[in-house]
């Protein structure tokens, strides 16, 4: 069964927050593009997108929405998350960036993407997709 949309996402998908809907300023600024570098440099993976990634890049302003966030990009399709641990050896892992070196899938990015992110602003879904498509 879908998951439905809760009531204040609804609302702000409804009535969006003119004060930070600018349609032309979807970009991240200098200060989160350098803040999510180097969070992604500093991990093991820094391929692959995860929820605190969101919140760097000023999509989501607390973890826990990013991690509904994430949740819900990596349910659609949007974003594929980091192997686990206990996928195998590093032996296993090179195969497995050999069979897909694409951490983000945005061929399947639609006119859907609204309906499926409800938790979070017009705004912040324009921002996800500059991200996505970075």
């Amino acid at each position: 069964m879908p998951q439905l949309p809760s009531l204040w996402g609804i609302i702000q998908n409804a009535v969006p927050n003119f004060a930070n809907d600018a349609k032309d300023n979807v970009d991240m600024s200098p200060q989160q593009m350098e803040k999510l570098l180097a969070y992604q440099l500093s991990g093991s993976q820094p391929r692959y997108l995860d929820a605190t990634s969101l919140v760097l890049a000023g999509i989501t302003d607390n973890l826990p929405l990013a991690e509904k966030v994430f949740a819900a990009c990596v349910k659609h399709g949007y974003i594929i998350p980091k192997p686990s641990a206990s996928a195998g050896s590093g032996a296993a892992a090179a195969i497995a960036d050999e069979i897909s070196p694409m951490t983000v899938n945005t061929r399947i990015i639609d006119r859907g993407l609204p309906r499926r992110l409800p938790t979070i602003s017009v705004h912040a879904q324009r921002k996800l997709i500059a991200l996505l498509f970075c």
